[in-house]
């Protein structure tokens, strides 16, 4: 699908370094009822979506269906706000998006590692 080919328009987003930013990439799919979903479509769309990602030199982390206000959960990892700009902009014309950073706590200060090593702790994790 072409409208997922044009991230090499932003040669400048593939600046990698060994950082990645995260991001939470929030969608509501509007257009067709559930009643005229297509499954192959869907799984092409999921790919291509891959694809783009892949061109701005991210990759996709996770993704869920989920129930609420949204559709779909995306979480990527991108080199940088131009990347994910890039990226969304890429999405098909039926998907709305909400995107948010994410920071790790551990990497952005280290009192605040120490307390998400007691919060693991106490729920399991």
């Amino acid at each position: 699908m072409s409208y997922m080919t044009n991230a090499l328009n932003f040669p400048q987003i593939l600046e990698t370094g060994d950082i990645m930013e995260t991001y939470i990439i929030l969608v509501n799919v509007s257009g067709a009822p559930m009643a005229d979903f297509d499954p192959e479509h869907s799984l092409a769309t999921l790919e291509n979506t891959k694809k783009a990602l892949e061109e701005v030199g991210g990759k996709m982390l996770h993704i869920w269906m989920i129930l609420g206000r949204f559709d779909h959960c995306l979480v990527v990892e991108v080199p940088n706000s131009k990347a994910i700009t890039a990226f969304v902009s890429m999405l098909p014309g039926h998907f709305n998006t909400e995107t948010l950073t994410a920071f790790s706590m551990e990497a952005e200060d280290p009192e605040i590692a120490e307390n998400a090593k007691k919060i693991r702790a106490i729920i399991g994790k």
